[in-house]
């Protein structure tokens, strides 16, 4: 342990891979060639410490929610949405379904089992399908185990503060223009119409 407030409140789960994914905030350290890992872990989580701002946190606790699962709902936002612009929209749709387990238990956002596949399998001797079924939203209900990737603070305020839309789906075409759908009708059409750019 480091020192910080955040480290007491992250889960101990034995699915969780890397414990603090998320909190190594995205930025441009400058550090000395001999520095100790401890420095440079301090200076990371410094940054993430700085990176929270009142409202986001004061949002986050009258949701219900803790800092992990905000964080890891972030990450599949920063993961899944290509521009600044897009990550409200993006918010919306994990949030919609969050609103709505009944109909919508799962996330089923493709960036976990990317995750899964090219951050934990390659690094663990025996196969761990609990492990792997924590992360997949395909497979566990709500927020994930953990978050993906280390979010940005505009992804973290996205994730709390979503777009306000009734969009329960959504793809990408390969010019990374977002379609969004209400129903499963219509998300259909709209990956047959993603399909179709070239």
């Amino acid at each position: 342990e480091f020192g910080f407030d955040f480290e007491s409140k992250i889960k101990n789960d034995p699915n969780r891979f890397y414990k603090y994914e998320g909190y190594f905030y995205p930025n441009t350290y400058e550090f000395y060639l001999d520095d100790s890992y401890e420095n440079i872990v301090r200076k990371f989580f410094s940054t993430f410490q700085r990176s929270l701002d009142s409202e986001v946190l004061d949002e986050i606790s009258a949701r219900g929610m803790t800092l992990d699962q905000a964080l890891t709902l972030a990450s599949i936002i920063q993961s899944e949405a290509t521009t600044l612009e897009s990550m409200g929209m993006v918010s919306s749709v994990f949030n919609n379904r969050l609103n709505n387990p009944s109909v919508y238990p799962n996330l089923q956002s493709d960036v976990t089992i990317l995750y899964v596949e090219q951050n934990i399998k390659p690094y663990i001797s025996e196969p761990n399908q609990a492990m792997y079924d924590a992360y997949n939203t395909y497979k566990c209900t709500g927020i994930p185990v953990a978050p993906v990737c280390n979010p940005s603070k505009q992804a973290l305020r996205a994730a709390v503060f979503p777009d306000n839309t009734s969009y329960y789906y959504f793809i990408t075409d390969k010019n990374g223009k977002y379609y969004y759908a209400r129903t499963l009708a219509q998300h259909n059409a709209n990956i047959a119409k993603a399909e179709k750019v070239r």
